[in-house]
C-alpha cells in the first residue's frame, strides 16, 4: 500500500513539474521569439527606410527629364544626390533602355552601352519595369562590371510635342546600390553579434524560387522569425534564429534533473510523512484504547465506591442499628427493674441507656452520610433536604432547599449523582467560597430536570474550576448524561447548575456539553404515576 501510495506521488509529481516545465520552456520561447522579433524588426525598418530614400533618387532625375528632357551637368547633379540620400553606389541614365551615363563612372566603365533590353538575364524584369510605368527593384543580381547589388529603375515617359498629351518612353533612371554597401549602412552585422543567425531572401520573379542573397555564417535557421520588408514590385524577407536554437538543451537537461530530484525527495517526504502519521495513527488509537479503558475503570471504581457507601449504610442502619435498639430496649427494661427495686446503680444503667441512645443516632447519622440517597423515587428530595438541614447545624449558618413541586426519580443512579453534585457544590461554597447563605433548589417541567446550589460568597477563580471538586462534579454530570454550568453571580457568589434533558442539548459557561447516552434511565417504575420524570 505504502509502495502503491509511493508510487503515485512520485508519478503525480513528476506530471506536475514536466507540466510546468514544459509551460516555463513555452513562456522562455515565447519571450526569446518576442526579443528575436523586436531586434528583426528594427533592422528590417532600418533596411526599408534607407533603401526607399536610396531609391527615390530616381524621381529625382525623372523630375529633370521631364522639365528639361535631358540633363546637361549629370555628374555634377548626381554628385549632389548621392552625398545627400547616401547608401547609392552610382545612378545611370539609359535612354531608350540602353546605359548611357554613370556617375561615378570610375569602376563602371563595362555597364556602359548595356543594353537591357537585349540581355537575356535583365530583359524580363526590363519590359515588366517599363510597362508598369513604375519604380522597379530588380536584383540582387552579379554585375557586368562586377559585384553584387541591387538596381532600382524608374521608367520615363515626357513629352515630345506639347501640343499634344501623348508621352513618349525616354528611358530609365537607375539607381545601384551594393549590397554590401547597404547592409553596412544597416549595420545587420550586429545581429549576429547579439547572438542570432539572419537570413536576407526574397521570390525570384524568373524562377519563383526562394532566393536568399544575404546571410551570416550558418548552415541552417531552426524555426527562424521572418519578417516582411515592402520593396517596389516585390518583397523581401528578414529571418532570424537564435545561433544555438530555441532550446538550451544544457538548461533543458538541468531542469529535467531537477524535476527528477525534485520529485524524488517529495516523495521521500510523503513516505516519511506517511510512516509517522500511521505510527501517530497507532499511537492515538492505543491512547484512545486506554483513555477509554481509564473511563470504564473510573466509571466501575465509582459505581464500587457508591455500592459500597451504599452497603456501609445499610449495615450501619440495619444491622447495627438494630443491635443498638436491642441494647437499648434490653438496659431500659433492667432501669425500670433497678428502679422498681430501689436499687442505687439504677443510675448507671440510665446513662448506658443514654449513650446507647447518642450511639444509635450517631449511626444512623452516619448511614445517612454513607448512603444519604434512599432507594425509591422521592429518596432525591429527601436527601437535599437532610442536606440542607445538617449543614445548617453543623456549619451554623443559613441552608435551605427549595422544592416547589415534587422531583420523582426512579433511577437511583441518577439520584445519587445528582445528590453529590450538589454535596459537592455545597462543601465548596463554605471551603473557597465563605458563604453565609446558601439555596438548594430542585425543580423540573416537561422536557428536563433542573438542580441548582448558589451561594452569597466571594466566587471563585480559574483555579477553582481545574481542581478536583470541579472536575468530579462535571465528571458525575457526564455519567448522567446532563450539563452542568458553574459561573459567577453578577452581584457576588456562584450558582452550579446541573441539568438533565431529553429533548434538548444545554450548553453552560464551562461549555460542558448535554450528552444524551443515559437519558433513558430517567424513568418511572410506575410509567401512570404522576410526577415522574421520564
Amino acid at each position: 500500500m505504502r509502495f502503491l501510495a509511493g508510487t503515485s506521488v512520485f508519478v503525480l509529481t513528476l506530471i506536475i513539474a514536466s507540466i510546468f516545465h514544459y509551460i516555463s520552456d513555452q513562456v522562455k520561447e515565447v519571450s526569446l521569439r518576442n526579443a528575436v522579433t523586436e531586434i528583426g524588426n528594427s533592422h528590417a525598418h532600418s533596411l526599408s527606410k534607407q533603401l526607399d530614400l536610396s531609391l527615390s533618387a530616381t524621381y529625382t532625375l525623372a523630375a529633370f527629364l521631364r522639365q528639361f528632357g535631358k540633363i546637361p551637368d549629370f555628374d555634377r547633379l548626381a554628385e549632389d544626390i548621392i552625398d545627400r540620400y547616401g547608401g547609392i553606389s552610382n545612378l545611370q541614365l539609359a535612354q531608350d533602355a540602353v546605359v548611357s551615363q554613370i556617375y561615378p563612372l570610375k569602376g563602371n566603365e563595362a555597364a556602359i552601352g548595356h543594353d537591357l533590353l537585349n540581355d537575356p538575364n535583365r530583359r524580363t524584369e526590363t519590359i515588366k519595369t517599363k510597362e508598369s510605368r513604375k519604380l522597379t527593384l530588380a536584383g540582387p543580381f552579379e554585375l557586368i562590371q562586377g559585384g553584387t547589388a541591387i538596381i532600382g529603375r524608374y521608367p520615363v515617359y515626357i513629352h515630345t510635342n506639347q501640343n499634344t498629351e501623348k508621352e513618349t518612353f525616354w528611358g530609365f533612371t537607375i539607381v545601384l546600390i551594393k549590397l554590401p554597401d547597404l547592409l553596412k549602412s544597416n549595420d545587420i552585422d550586429s545581429i549576429e553579434k547579439h547572438g542570432y543567425n539572419y537570413e536576407l531572401s526574397r521570390i525570384d520573379p524568373d524562377s519563383n524560387m526562394h532566393h536568399i542573397f544575404a546571410k551570416s555564417a550558418h548552415d541552417y535557421l531552426p524555426d527562424p522569425v521572418r519578417i516582411s520588408i515592402s520593396v517596389p514590385n516585390g518583397e523581401w524577407f528578414l529571418s532570424v534564429a537564435p545561433k544555438n536554437g530555441w532550446e538550451h538543451y544544457v538548461s533543458h537537461w538541468i531542469e529535467i534533473s531537477g524535476t527528477l530530484f525534485i520529485s524524488i525527495i517529495i516523495t521521500i517526504i510523503f513516505l516519511t510523512r506517511l510512516n509517522y502519521t500511521a505510527k501517530l495513527l497507532t499511537t492515538n488509537d492505543s491512547l484512545h484504547n486506554e483513555i477509554t479503558e481509564r473511563k470504564k475503570l473510573e466509571e466501575a471504581l465509582l459505581d464500587v465506591e457508591d455500592k459500597e457507601r451504599q452497603r456501609i449504610g445499610y449495615d450501619l442502619h440495619d444491622d447495627l442499628g438494630q443491635l443498638l435498639t436491642a441494647i437499648a430496649f434490653r438496659t431500659q427494661s433492667l432501669e425500670d427493674a433497678l428502679e422498681e427495686n430501689k436499687i442505687p446503680e439504677a443510675d448507671d444503667v440510665s446513662t448506658i441507656t443514654s449513650l446507647v441512645d447518642q450511639t444509635k443516632n450517631r449511626v444512623t447519622f452516619l448511614a445517612k452520610g454513607v448512603s444519604p440517597v434512599e432507594p425509591d423515587s422521592e429518596g432525591l428530595m429527601s436527601a437535599l433536604d437532610d442536606l440542607a438541614s445538617q449543614t445548617s447545624i453543623t456549619f451554623n449558618m443559613s441552608c435551605n432547599f427549595v422544592c416547589s413541586k415534587p422531583v420523582k426519580i426512579c433511577n437511583e443512579r441518577i439520584s445519587r449523582h445528582l445528590y453529590r453534585i450538589a454535596q459537592e457544590a455545597v462543601n465548596n461554597a463554605i471551603k473557597h467560597g465563605k458563604s453565609k447563605n446558601i439555596s438548594i433548589s430542585l425543580g423540573q417541567d416537561l422536557e428536563q430536570l433542573s438542580m441548582t446550589v448558589k451561594d452569597d460568597g466571594t466566587g471563585f477563580n480559574n483555579n477553582c474550576l481545574s481542581g478536583m471538586g470541579c472536575r468530579i462534579m462535571k465528571y458525575r454530570a457526564d455519567k448522567v448524561g446532563a450539563a452542568l454550568d458553574v459561573r459567577q453571580n453578577r452581584l457576588g457568589g456562584t450558582t452550579v447548575e446541573c441539568i438533565l434533558s431529553q429533548n434538548s442539548k444545554q450548553n453552560s459557561s464551562l461549555h460542558y456539553p448535554l450528552k444524551r447516552e443515559d437519558h433513558q434511565v430517567i424513568c418511572c417504575q410506575n410509567p401512570g404515576k404522576a410526577g415522574c420524570l421520564r
